[in-house]
């Protein structure tokens, strides 16, 4: 699974949290991962969620088919 970086960016400057305040939970490299929109773990998308307080489905980063 993938996050969207903007929007995590938006929710967290809405929320008044910084990435330090979301490594205590996740670990620093984990974190980057997240913010270059690299593969994470489920539960670690869920996790972030829970941090941020919203619904894992506000922060996944949809992705486009070429069908």
């Amino acid at each position: 699974m993938k996050a969207d970086r903007k929007k995590i960016e938006i929710i967290m400057a809405r929320t008044g949290k910084r990435r330090k305040d979301l490594e205590v939970n996740i670990a620093p490299s984990t974190m980057q991962n997240i913010i270059k929109e690299k593969e994470v773990l489920p539960d670690t998308i869920g996790r972030l969620a829970r941090e941020l307080g919203v619904d894992i489905t506000e922060i996944l980063k949809e992705e486009r088919r070429n069908d």
